[in-house]
């Protein structure tokens, strides 16, 4: 869990950190009660917080059911797929700073 937060921080420049629901849910209650007081009429940022923040504790929840099942259907052989996920996402972040890198170097 701790190199997911830490990949999912680094990548979203430490605005979402997923390991724990409990935060994301106070988080989106606090949002949605502040949408409530405004009766809805909300700015871009609390539109944005509220989606992502909701898409957050979903794909959390539907990875865990997804997760279940495969590992019923597959096995140990499961975790391979996490596995290559991480280590594509490792490698497209690294190649992405390489270039950022280049790119400032040249300018």
């Amino acid at each position: 869990m701790g190199m997911q937060n830490t990949l999912v921080s680094m990548i979203s420049g430490s605005v979402v950190r997923t390991t724990h629901l409990t935060g994301m849910f106070t988080d989106l209650g606090t949002d949605l009660s502040l949408a409530m007081i405004q009766r809805w009429k909300l700015t871009l940022r609390i539109k944005r917080s509220i989606l992502l923040r909701a898409v957050i504790v979903s794909f959390f929840l539907l990875g865990g059911v997804m997760g279940t099942f495969l590992f019923l259907w597959y096995q140990f052989d499961e975790f391979l797929l996490p596995i290559l996920l991480l280590i594509i996402a490792l490698f497209y972040d690294y190649f992405r700073f390489y270039i950022i890198r280049l790119v400032r170097r040249y300018k």
